[in-house]
């Protein structure tokens, strides 16, 4: 039995999974269609699909994955399918399934009606997640995770698009994506998803990891916009309180470590 490591692939917002010779590449919240929302609001920008899709067959060329998760949020409408999502799609996903063994769809609240879409060979699971050997518990985020997660040892979600405002004295301001590590209150998710039978299971706190989009135009949740006890997050686990926010670690697409989320608070 190998050892496995979780080790974000800096600069890009994916995520290598190793364990032994086995590797598999996670990526989130693509939200492929999403120009056309624009585009109703007068504001133009070209597809980014076949700029996505090449990024990411460098990552599966550079690091050879057997599998390629798809954590949910592929397509950006959410109950139907618009045009553009009926072109981009299929041939997109028929790109990734012909450039890696297996592809699995983790789908999130933006894949209703995807099932169309999808060519054949394409794995799609529940949106409480999957286990990835018995190490790695992977859902997009806006559902409770399934039971069987919570006997892993890292939590791997999406949904969020965490990001960060920096603002220098002058008053202009950047966004950025960053990645959020932390840990959540195992007993207490077990008691939400409906397993509360004392001493079963792993005991401790849960790690977790928070990925950023892959669609690197989309806006996010600023995690240092205000108060971090007043802002509704997104997603059961984080508005639940049972992850501790404030005390997560905070890195940017580069890697570099901001400190921890309370520390950056800002006031607007």
């Amino acid at each position: 039995m190998g050892r496995s490591k979780a080790i974000p692939l800096f600069p890009h917002p994916a995520l290598l999974l190793e364990k032994g010779g086995e590797r598999a590449l996670v990526i989130a919240d693509l939200h492929i269609g999403w120009e056309m929302a624009l585009s109703e609001q007068g504001i133009h920008i070209p597809s980014q699909t076949r700029r996505f899709l090449e990024r990411i067959l460098g990552l599966i060329r550079d690091h050879e994955p057997s599998l390629l998760i798809l954590l949910g949020d592929v397509k950006h409408t959410i109950a139907k399918a618009d045009m553009a999502e009926w072109r981009d799609v299929p041939e997109f996903l028929d790109a990734l399934r012909r450039s890696v063994r297996e592809v699995v769809l983790v789908p999130g609240n933006h894949d209703g009606g995807i099932d169309p879409l999808l060519p054949s060979g394409i794995k799609v699971l529940g949106a409480s997640g999957m286990r990835l050997w018995d190490r790695y518990g992977l859902l997009h985020g806006h559902a409770w995770p399934g039971p069987e997660l919570l006997e892993c040892d890292l939590l791997i979600m999406a949904h969020m698009h965490p990001t960060v405002t920096l603002s220098d004295p002058l008053g202009f301001r950047i966004i950025q994506q960053v990645w959020i590590r932390g840990r959540c209150d195992r007993g207490g998710l077990r008691e939400r998803v409906g397993r509360r039978k004392a001493g079963v299971g792993k005991r401790g706190d849960l790690d977790c990891l928070i990925m950023p989009s892959f669609n690197d135009f989309l806006g996010g949740q600023s995690i240092n916009r205000g108060d971090l006890g007043e802002v509704e997050y997104i997603g059961p686990i984080l508005r639940s309180g049972l992850m501790e926010l404030g005390e997560s670690d905070v890195y940017m697409l580069d890697g570099t470590y901001l400190g921890k989320a309370k520390g950056l608070i800002r006031g607007d």
